[in-house]
């Protein structure tokens, strides 16, 4: 217990280096030199991008902890001093277990409510300052609720005042949900301008069904593009609640693509399960950090990076599985953690047979 938590600690400034030197950091460097963005802006914006870092690190930390901290008990002799004494395996597992309990809640908590709001809030500010010097950067993905939800505007891409591939549900006619799907809009004099529109009326206890098409129709949304952009959230940003409302209006309008809700579905899903890699990865650290050869740092380093690259490559999978439909997107988010539980079983068994209990 008392080397796990040292250990845990070293590991989250380990590996938030090595992301922040492949995400955080290059992402800084181009804003100084292509942009010219003075240093103050860039610390602000890379102390936003912090929170979301540091919740990456908590799974990687403890499955370099675990494996440090067994192999250190087994060459000093403790792990063969406590069996002596009478205890087993599990229960030199489970103080580390129940540390990982409460550290799978905190990643969690950060995921869900800091983490979101840090990302939103260095993408805005980082906009903002790209604004003020006359720079617009363009945009995928983009998700825009109005704050009163009356209307819900969706585009695939963008480039300054053009989106492209955009869908527009509006909810403001109380009798009645209009659906736009139109291959453009671009902000001109004050109104937005969708071109080739296919505009959907899905009707209500008044109004009846009917389809419609314009190739042009201009449309007053009290927004410009500034405004979308700085406060349109990619749903991969949102949080759990967030991104599951957003996920039922995409189902509401019944005119996105059933392989997209799955997707998203998937990383919602994701966002519950992926936690609880924290309470995993002990389980097979353990039995592993027990040879003193695997339980060195070098070696410990290199297991943590192989292992959290497979789980994540697992996860791409299990996104894809969910998109595909060939699994329910609540059952395919949990493969990773299907599969690492099954190998931590696996090879407790095995250690714990070949120890003796």
């Amino acid at each position: 217990m008392k080397e796990f938590l040292p250990l845990f600690v070293i590991g989250i400034l380990t590996f938030s280096v090595l992301l922040i030197s492949f995400t955080l950091l290059r992402e800084a460097l181009k804003y100084y030199s292509e942009y010219h963005l003075p240093i103050t802006t860039i610390t602000v914006f890379f102390l936003y991008g912090l929170p979301q870092i540091i919740a990456y690190t908590f799974p990687m930390s403890i499955l370099l902890a675990s494996l440090l901290t067994f192999g250190r008990m087994s060459q000093s002799g403790e792990v063969n001093a406590l069996r002596a004494a009478g205890i087993d395996f599990i229960r030199i597992l489970l103080p580390i277990l129940v540390i990982s309990y409460f550290i799978t809640c905190g990643t969690f908590l950060l995921n869900e409510l800091v983490a979101p709001k840090s990302t939103l809030a260095a993408k805005n500010y980082i906009k903002s300052a790209l604004t003020n010097i006359g720079i617009s950067l363009s945009e995928k993905n983009i998700a825009f609720l109005d704050r009163d939800g009356q209307w819900l505007f969706g585009a695939e891409d963008s480039k300054g005042n053009e989106f492209y591939d955009v869908k527009l549900i509006d909810y403001r006619n109380p009798k009645m949900i209009v659906v736009y799907v139109a291959k453009d809009a671009i902000w001109d004099s004050n109104t937005w301008v969708f071109r080739d529109v296919n505009l959907y009326n899905l009707g209500g206890r008044e109004t009846p069904f009917y389809q419609s098409s314009f190739e042009e129709l201009s449309i007053d949304l009290n927004r410009t593009p500034t405004d979308i952009l700085r406060e349109g959230r990619n749903p991969e940003e949102l949080s759990l609640k967030e991104l599951g409302n957003y996920i039922e209006s995409m189902i509401r309008q019944g005119v996105v693509p059933q392989t997209k809700i799955r997707e998203w579905q998937g990383k919602y899903f994701l966002k519950i399960a992926t936690p609880f890699s924290c309470l995993l990865f002990p389980l097979i650290a353990a039995p592993l950090g027990m040879n003193p050869q695997r339980g060195s740092s070098t070696v410990g380093m290199g297991l943590s990076m192989v292992m959290v690259f497979i789980y994540y490559f697992l996860t791409t999978i299990a996104v894809n599985v969910a998109q595909t439909g060939f699994l329910p997107p609540y059952v395919a988010a949990w493969i990773p953690n299907f599969v690492f539980l099954v190998a931590g079983i696996w090879l407790n068994g095995l250690y714990y047979f070949k120890a003796g209990r």
